[in-house]
């Protein structure tokens, strides 16, 4: 692939969230799609792209997977015994798991770290600071920005290959 020019490393331009299923040759492609910079890419490495972006897409399916019953408990424990406090008993568990379940594992994980920075009492953060946490509202974002981006970049690939 040709050389990019003079700019910030590709993957820093992406969310953290992101960058696990994005490599440097994707983070590059992804940058000069997005900047407009298709002049630099070969005909070959506009159909190698395509390639690319139908396995970025692929990936992002399995990041979005939710989180399952052990994992919403694993992060509560780890808060429980950060803070020195009980986990809830099997109601408040099942409370817990059906209101955060829904997250991806790195997503919670993510907005349990957060709230480990921020929580200032020594009692269990309820779900909705999870729900509330910029780790989630950040991926919300992610999950309606990608797939638009990933096809956005597709529509310029085929405009290259026409």
């Amino acid at each position: 692939m040709a050389t990019a020019p003079e700019r910030m490393d590709p993957h820093l331009e992406l969310p953290l969230l992101m960058r696990s299923i994005v490599n440097e040759e994707s983070a590059f492609l992804l940058s000069c799609l997005r900047f407009g910079e298709t002049t630099m890419l070969s005909r070959e490495e506009a159909g190698k792209g395509l390639d690319t972006l139908t396995r970025l897409a692929f990936d992002f399916q399995h990041l979005k997977k939710s989180s399952s019953h052990q994992d919403v408990l694993a992060v509560i424990e780890m808060v429980a015994a950060t803070i020195q406090v009980e986990t809830p008993l099997d109601v408040g568990q099942t409370a817990y798991v059906a209101l955060l379940q829904h997250l991806p594992k790195h997503v919670l994980r993510e907005a349990a770290l957060e709230i480990l920075r921020t929580h200032k009492f020594r009692t269990l953060p309820l779900p909705a600071e999870f729900l509330d946490s910029e780790a989630v509202t950040n991926w919300k974002n992610i999950v309606d920005w990608f797939p638009k981006m990933i096809e956005d970049c597709r529509r310029k690939l085929q405009k290259l290959l026409a």
